[in-house]
């Protein structure tokens, strides 16, 4: 996916608490587990933690499901 640079510039901020992951993280936000990739690479100073601690601060960019290349073809809706 081509998400590696790009300039996460409208994100959401969560407030992460103890015991959550990058996955419980996406399931949120996006319903999608699978897409916790986008998340770590627009937190890459957080990208090494397994099991936040609570109080981390994470973005979470706003991405749409019609019309983003960020996701799988079978995400489009087409």
């Amino acid at each position: 996916m081509e998400y590696r640079n790009w300039a996460w510039d409208d994100y959401n901020l969560y407030e992460a608490v103890q015991g959550d992951t990058f996955d419980d993280i996406a399931r949120q936000a996006y319903d999608d587990e699978h897409l916790a990739s986008i998340l770590l690479y627009a937190n890459p100073d957080l990208a090494d933690v397994l099991v936040f601690e609570g109080g981390e601060h994470i973005r979470i960019p706003i991405i749409s499901e019609a019309s983003s290349d960020l996701l799988p073809p079978w995400r489009h809706g087409t």
